[in-house]
């Protein structure tokens, strides 16, 4: 199974890039193993997925979920920190003005509670909530055959089913002498301050989404 990261502009393909994506998926199936499925894991992809399809008619979609609590706590932690995201980084040239000092500072700034306010809170979640309501109005249009929910939690408990299901879904199938639970483990820590005194409200504006995926209130 071979990952992808097209990297171009803000990292999400688009109309005028397929053609260079194309071309790219062909050149590297060409000196590796034409046989082998290819994998576009691109994070700024994650609301393009309709696109992808409509171009892509047989592309078949893994949604990765992470407990939305614990997704926001992450996210906030990484801007409270001013530190970039090495990944996107990587695969976006816009993300890169987040290398710049004065824009680290502000980010720390932003998300930081030290007055009684988390400005950059209630941006996250409110970005939370475009992605899911993007999310659940696009779903329908694709096939249920076409794609499959895992949870980030369950996934980093049992790798070893969880990675079966997902080949599965490709058409293909684990080697019987892999075992990839080893390298995995739950990450448990306590929740951020500002996400635990909210964690109630949290919990119901995300009902939808932890409903789909099968997270309950346990976080």
């Amino acid at each position: 199974m071979l990952y992808l990261a097209f990297v171009h502009g803000d990292g999400v393909l688009r109309s005028r890039y397929m053609e260079s994506f194309v071309r790219f998926c062909q050149k590297v199936q060409y000196v590796s193993d034409p046989s082998v499925p290819l994998v576009l894991k691109s994070c700024p992809d994650y609301r393009n997925f309709l696109f992808i399809k409509s171009k892509i008619p047989n592309a078949k979609f893994v949604f990765l979920f992470r407990h939305p609590l614990r997704l926001l706590d992450s996210q906030l932690r990484i801007f409270q920190k001013g530190e970039a995201n090495k990944l996107m980084l990587m695969m976006s040239k816009r993300y890169s003005i987040t290398e710049s000092p004065v824009v680290k500072r502000l980010m720390k700034g932003a998300f930081s509670d030290c007055f009684g306010i988390n400005p950059g809170h209630s941006w996250l979640i409110h970005r939370m909530k475009v992605a899911e309501g993007q999310l659940f109005k696009d779903l329908p249009f694709v096939e249920r055959k076409d794609y499959i929910f895992v949870g980030y939690e369950e996934l980093m408990v049992d790798a070893q089913s969880h990675v079966q299901r997902i080949l599965a879904h490709v058409g293909e199938t684990c080697p019987a002498d892999v075992n990839l639970n080893p390298y995995t483990q739950p990450r448990k820590f306590e929740l951020l301050p500002d996400i635990q005194k909210r964690q109630e409200y949290l919990l119901r504006l995300f009902q939808k989404t932890r409903d789909l995926v099968g997270f309950d209130e346990e976080v």
